[in-house]
């Protein structure tokens, strides 16, 4: 029956895309996505899908960086932020119905795979070893301590350090990915853990503490992500009410960190930036880092139209990431700027920006291939990602894929489709380097009676 439900939704969406208005008209944005949030209700009502999930917060993310400009922001406050630059309003009806069919090809193709959560009941269950946990930790503690000692008081200079490129190196690269999979690990297995729970949640806090001094939001989050979402599913549920405080409280936390790190550590800077939202927009102005995205859905689409289509040249990144120094082989050798191969840098290019605009994961794909394209990758997202929800609660490499999606859910849909691949790939590679040895790691598997902790 979901599926059948899907299905329609995805027709009509196509319908509404190929005959949206060439103008702008604010019944027919508001129509839109008003009916994404019935499709979400039809999906987490038939499925019992838990709010802290990835289906949810990406949804959250992009109903933010798609619908809330057109029917909250356009009628009185067109220029709003990054609005200021210039684009074609006329697109606007046509691009949101784009994000409509986009999104509701992801919805059928998960829907296909995706079951009631009931269904899961006594089965077997995936889970990390102790042994395997305690080499990962240690990998990770070496490589953060390495990089600190490398990097010194450069990295608590906020937005100075976090938008040097110098400051990305390899070892990074690995610092981050090994406390990212730590993360996963160990609050999977913190009640079977013991001793170590301590010394564990210790290094954990310490290592999101030092990034939020950083300024790096977008490993923050995926760290409080993995953790919130972690503990509702493994310890004690979440309810759907404390999940939207909770979200509510994180936007801000991230609304204040965008701002401090701008203009420093103080609590004038912390006040100031309130009174902006009491003076501004209200709590939506919260969400300001996810609504400005969505101008770039504009820009790309109207220059895909006019310029024609990059035929995945654009995605690219997100392929050569992983690859150590991919990018700038690849523009080595065929003498294309790097500036064309990541969406984020072609919106600043275009918008002749002294800072980097980001991107838009519906816009990344559009641009590359067009409509149709759009609507076969993002009907194939659905698939992967259906396929990893059905299976990531019995099988350790799904389970690690999972929560390196959910650690991306809200970045990626200001960026481009592919920003987690690297660290999907990347995880799976330093897991199994780092626990082949480990007698026990083959012990994966322990039935447990199934805790439906996943109602809405």
């Amino acid at each position: 029956m979901l599926v059948l439900v899907q299905a329609l939704f995805l027709l009509y969406s196509i319908f509404e895309y190929r005959t949206a208005p060439q103008v702008y008209q604010y019944s027919f944005c508001y129509k839109l996505a008003m009916l994404s949030l019935v499709q979400n209700a039809i999906y987490f009502l038939n499925t019992r899908r838990s709010l802290l999930s990835f289906e949810f917060l990406f949804f959250f993310a992009f109903y933010f960086t798609n619908y809330v400009y057109p029917i909250e922001f356009y009628p009185t406050d067109p220029t709003y932020s990054l609005f200021k630059f210039k684009i074609n309003y006329n697109i606007i009806s046509r691009a949101t119905a784009l994000s409509f069919m986009a999104y509701s090809a992801y919805m059928f193709g998960m829907s296909l795979f995706v079951k009631k959560e009931d269904a899961a009941k006594n089965e077997r269950q995936a889970h990390f070893s102790k042994s395997s946990i305690q080499s990962i930790f240690i990998i990770a503690a070496l490589s953060m301590g390495i990089y600190i000692l490398y990097i010194g008081r450069q990295m608590f200079q906020g937005y100075e350090w976090y938008f040097n490129p110098k400051n990305y190196t390899p070892l990074a690269s690995l610092a981050k990915m090994m406390c990212l999979l730590f993360s996963i690990m160990m609050w999977r297995e913190i009640k079977n853990l013991n001793g170590n729970n301590a010394i564990y949640i210790i290094a954990w806090v310490m290592c999101v503490l030092i990034f939020l001094r950083s300024g790096s939001r977008h490993f923050l989050l995926s760290m409080l992500l993995i953790l919130i979402c972690s503990f509702s599913e493994n310890i004690k549920r979440i309810p759907s009410l404390a999940v939207i405080v909770l979200m509510i409280l994180g936007a801000a936390l991230l609304f204040i960190i965008q701002r401090t790190r701008i203009q420093g550590w103080s609590i004038d800077t912390i006040v100031n930036t309130f009174q902006s939202v009491n003076n501004g927009h209200g709590i939506y102005e919260t969400f300001e880092d996810l609504i400005i995205n969505n101008r770039n859905l504009y820009a790309l689409v109207d220059y895909a139209d006019t310029h024609g289509l990059t035929y995945g040249r654009n995605m690219l990144t997100g392929i050569l990431g992983i690859i150590p120094l991919g990018g700038k082989l690849y523009s080595y050798f065929t003498g294309i700027d790097q500036t064309f191969l990541q969406t984020s840098h072609i919106t600043t290019y275009l918008a002749k920006s002294s800072y980097g605009l980001g991107g838009h994961i519906v816009a990344d794909v559009y641009l590359s291939f067009g409509w149709k394209g759009t609507l076969a990758i993002f009907t194939a997202f659905g698939c992967f990602m259906g396929l990893i929800i059905k299976y990531y609660k019995k099988n350790q490499l799904c389970y690690i894929t999972y929560y390196v999606m959910i650690a991306s859910s809200i970045f990626m849909n200001r960026e481009f489709l592919l920003l987690p691949l690297r660290d999907i790939v990347y995880s799976i590679i330093l897991f199994k380097l780092f626990t082949s040895k480990n007698k026990d790691s083959d012990k994966e598997y322990e039935q447990i009676p199934y805790n439906s902790n996943s109602d809405i």
